[in-house]
């Protein structure tokens, strides 16, 4: 009786595990409402909406998103935010994004830049990874994304 209850369940379990897929990253599609400001004398609010869409199959849970971000090729931020975002399937969404860039990390005269030259495009490099969850398991995705982002 017990073979029999193995010999259905082991190719039962085979075709399970096979049928379910790896998550795809969500795919970057923009950057709105970039907002650059200065906080006092000591930083800057970086803040903007980033564009995805979901083009799995199934409905993924967005969990963890740890990312650098590069700015005309130096680094400017770490992006590092927990979230429990549901994201429907071939669904777009918007994660709002903020970070705080002290001007001990990029120098005060590239800080000022940011600010200043609000008419400019730059070079954004956003690394970094992002976990999902599906199927009641942690995916971790690499992210990897150049975007020129015109500053208004």
């Amino acid at each position: 009786m017990r073979k029999g209850i193995l010999i259905f369940m082991i190719p039962l379990a085979c075709l399970l595990m096979a049928s379910c897929e790896k998550p795809m990253a969500p795919d970057f599609k923009s950057i709105e409402n970039l907002n650059v400001s200065l906080n006092g004398f000591s930083s800057v609010d970086l803040s903007c909406d980033a564009n995805f869409s979901n083009p799995n199959k199934n409905k993924i849970v967005l969990k963890n998103v740890n990312i650098d971000v590069d700015v005309d090729g130096k680094y400017l931020t770490t992006i590092e935010k927990e979230y429990d975002m549901k994201l429907q399937p071939y669904e777009d969404f918007t994660v709002p994004v903020q970070a705080l860039i002290k001007f001990k990390d990029i120098g005060l005269e590239d800080a000022l830049a940011l600010v200043r030259n609000t008419a400019n495009e730059r070079a954004f490099h956003f690394r970094g990874k992002i976990k999902v969850k599906m199927y009641g398991m942690n995916f971790s995705i690499p992210i990897d994304h150049n975007e020129n982002i015109r500053f208004e």
